[in-house]
């Protein structure tokens, strides 16, 4: 689970796993390092939340590639990325949009149709903002376009089991993983995790 401080991502995961991760009320983000949910599950198949820090430096990114590279070497295998993007101001300013691309960078092309984009503080009777937000090139319109599925979470507990259940909508054929682009190049490739953190650096312009 990727995105920013204060989108309700730990909320989700322990209303999902029934955990008890910490949730933060203050301004100062209360996820700062990795965190692992209790393991539940869903469509018959057991799963295990990876609750990773808020997205709004290079630091939390290269945190969380090193974990996602870590997960790759021990055969760990991902049934999905859920990414909440911060959209609680009127609009999504420059650090919002960098880091939609750079969470795209870090999952690459052929990992989308396993990407869950999930919203939140959308006024649920108005569908012009997550109009704008599919079909807008800034936003996620190539995501999407790659298989990505954008779903508004409504902060039930029903809700977020049933957007879980969406990773399963399309099953993966059997022997094949979901590999991201990021796990790729540091583990395959041999790129050095500061090459990345250059990407993003560079994503801010």
């Amino acid at each position: 689970v990727i995105g920013a401080s204060g989108t309700g991502k730990t909320t989700f995961i322990n209303a999902v796993s029934d955990s008890h991760l910490p949730v933060g009320y203050s301004l100062e983000p209360c996820t700062t390092t990795i965190q692992l949910s209790s393991p539940f599950e869903i469509c018959g198949h057991k799963l295990q939340f990876v609750d990773t820090p808020g997205d709004e430096d290079t630091g939390t990114w290269e945190t969380t590639s090193e974990f996602l590279a870590k997960m790759y070497k021990g055969g760990s295998t991902i049934a999905g990325i859920l990414y909440f993007p911060n959209l609680s101001g009127p609009r999504v300013g420059g650090i919002g949009r960098r880091n939609m691309r750079v969470f795209r960078e870090l999952c690459g092309e052929a990992a989308m149709t396993k990407v869950l984009i999930v919203v939140t503080g959308i006024d649920p009777s108005s569908t012009v903002r997550e109009v704008e937000l599919r079909e807008n090139p800034k936003f996620f319109y190539a995501a999407i376009q790659d298989g990505a599925r954008l779903l508004r979470y409504d902060g039930t507990t029903e809700c977020a089991k049933g957007i879980v259940a969406h990773l399963f909508e399309f099953e993966v054929a059997e022997g094949e993983k979901v590999v991201l682009k990021i796990q790729e190049e540091l583990v395959n490739d041999g790129i050095k995790l500061s090459i990345f953190g250059l990407v993003v650096m560079l994503s801010t312009f």
